[in-house]
């Protein structure tokens, strides 16, 4: 089971605007369903840094984009059997952006692309 997705930017705006209208953080969170713990750290977060957007999260930047994603499933599905360690050749020599076979694998995985070998029947 995984997380539940929080609170939309939209939503987080609404929160803080009925807490400075005077409503409790408990009836805030009754009034969108979430808990009250949200609506807390919610509005200590708008406090101390005057803003509901989420933080910067650590961890490693990806060194594709969206874009990139897209180009590297297309390029793929044109060429069927063509290994991740290729692939990943052809991505840098069209984008100078070198990147591991694990890499391409994972962006043909998040893309629903998934390698497979045909099955050889033996006589």
């Amino acid at each position: 089971m995984g997380r539940r997705p929080g609170l939309t930017l939209e939503r987080r705006h609404l929160a803080i605007g009925m807490l400075m209208g005077g409503m409790s953080v408990t009836e805030v969170s009754r009034q969108l369903e979430v808990s009250a713990s949200t609506i807390t750290r919610l509005r200590q977060r708008n406090d101390e840094t005057g803003t509901v957007r989420d933080r910067p999260k650590s961890g490693r930047p990806r060194k594709t984009s969206p874009r990139d994603d897209r180009y590297i499933a297309l390029t793929s599905r044109r060429n069927r059997f063509m290994s991740a360690p290729k692939l990943s050749g052809v991505f840098y020599r069209t984008s100078r952006i070198r990147v591991s076979a694990q890499t391409i694998r994972n962006r043909l995985h998040s893309s629903d692309i998934h390698g497979r070998q045909p099955y050889v029947e033996f006589r």
